[in-house]
């Protein structure tokens, strides 16, 4: 009995070491990324670490898109104390982590920060580094081989998925419509060289039947009678019973060609035996004219327009001209021909190098050029004296003035020769009436003056 107790003992024992063998999980890591919605947004990717228990080394080393990502920030779980990040090379990330001590790092183990900086929409990749193993100690420093770790088999994707207004490219027909069926056709987006993976798909109504002239046997053109049409495009056929028999046109000939200003006569026959009508006509249009070149009919001169001529290359008679502007002088510089003094203008010629027509213009007249007055003759009390100025040009040219003498006075100013001080007024002209002192002050200031002029 105590044997089987003991037996049961040890099953029960071996079944609760199993359970727990089972219950344990291997160490893992796993990606959580975020998409990039535009350019230039910053978006983080996690590392984390399950089941790490009691961790006191690491090393693992990282690979990204340096052509679609740019590193921003690495951030190492705090409980790393004392690890080592190396971005020096871009495109890779190395970590080193070795410490006495354990740390609990399960959750994020990694926090790195990207800036999307592609021009093309996608995927950019992240994820180990090949070839690079990732190490990972416990307490008693036992390296376990990396099949120990569970590792995503394949790198993780960054998704590049810009917000974008749509640039789409023309219609492409995908399925051809055909009679009574639609047909379907399909664009793309052309943004981000195309790499945006939308696409706009529309349908093509269906075609009609293209029905031919129609079979009546021994019918006459404008009878009623049962008709079988066939569609050109299907061959589908239909029946119309009591229909009216149309006319059956071939395409016609010209009979009467046409010009370039007349329309011509196009005769189609009907192509049943029974036509009573047999022929009608349509107008075959004009051609038109068919210019050739501006040729120089009449060259331009100076002055005068010339002409150019254009024929056209069907009929020459008919024709088309149009004026040619005229050329305009070509005017060589300015000859003097006549000098021109203080008084007189001068005047200039110019001579058209093309046509040798000359044209004459006018030189203004210099003016004087004047010297300084010069007394000819003192005043004296009683007489008026004179000076004199000379053209520096021509000495031919002269002018003078007179010079006051001292004792002029104003007709108008009665002089009182009775000595009053004070001034009065003359009651037949309202003028005023000098004392003998302001006589005197007078004659004074006049001697002064005329001091003045002779300087």
């Amino acid at each position: 009995m105590k044997k089987i107790m003991a037996l049961a003992l040890a099953m029960v024992l071996a079944l609760s070491l199993s359970v727990i063998a089972m219950a344990e999980e291997k160490p893992a890591i796993e990606f959580v990324t975020s998409d990039f919605t535009a350019e230039g947004q910053t978006q983080v990717v996690k590392v984390l670490a399950k089941n790490f228990g009691s961790v006191t080394a690491l090393q693992v080393a990282f690979e990204y898109d340096e052509t679609k990502l740019e590193l921003v920030e690495c951030a190492v779980n705090a409980g790393l104390v004392g690890a080592t990040v190396n971005t020096l090379i871009p495109g890779e990330i190395y970590i080193n982590w070795d410490a006495l001590a354990a740390a609990p790092i399960d959750g994020e183990l990694v926090v790195i920060t990207f800036k999307a900086i592609a021009k093309e929409l996608g995927a950019a990749a992240f994820g180990f580094m090949p070839g690079e193993d990732i190490i990972f100690a416990g307490e008693d420093f036992l390296e376990i081989p990396v099949a120990e770790i569970e590792v995503p088999a394949e790198p993780a994707e960054v998704e590049i998925d810009y917000v974008h207004e749509h640039e789409w490219s023309d219609w492409e027909e995908t399925k051809a419509p055909w009679c009574g069926v639609e047909g379907e056709k399909v664009r793309h987006c052309e943004a981000y060289n195309g790499t945006c993976d939308a696409e706009e798909t529309e349908t093509i109504d269906a075609l009609e039947h293209d029905w031919d002239a129609g079979v009546a046997q021994d019918a006459v053109c404008g009878s009623t009678t049962d008709v079988l049409y066939t569609c050109l495009r299907c061959q589908e056929t239909k029946t119309v019973t009591g229909a009216v028999v149309e006319h059956d046109w071939d395409d016609g000939v010209v009979t009467t060609d046409p010009t370039c200003e007349e329309d011509g006569v196009r005769t189609h026959t009907c192509r049943r035996a029974n036509c009573p009508v047999g022929t009608k006509t349509s107008v075959e249009p004009k051609l038109g004219h068919d210019w050739g070149d501006w040729e120089e009919t009449t060259a331009p001169d100076c002055d005068e327009h010339g002409e150019e001529t254009r024929y056209c290359k069907r009929d020459r008679s008919h024709k088309e001209t149009r004026p040619v502007d005229p050329l305009g002088h070509d005017w060589g510089e300015w000859d003097e021909t006549k000098a021109p003094d203080c008084t007189n203008p001068g005047e200039k010629v110019h001579v058209c190098g093309v046509c040798g027509e000359e044209e004459t213009g006018t030189i203004p007249a210099l003016g004087h050029d004047w010297g300084k007055w010069e007394v000819v003759k003192e005043a004296t009390a009683g007489e008026d004296g004179e000076e004199k100025r000379v053209c520096k040009r021509d000495e031919s040219h002269v002018e003078t003035r007179v010079i006051k003498n001292v004792f002029f006075l104003d007709p108008t100013v009665i002089i009182d020769m009775t000595g009053k001080a004070e001034a009065e007024t003359n009651p037949n002209t309202g003028a005023p009436v000098m004392g003998a002192y302001a006589v005197v002050a007078l004659a004074a200031a006049a001697a002064v003056c005329s001091q003045k002029n002779r300087k």
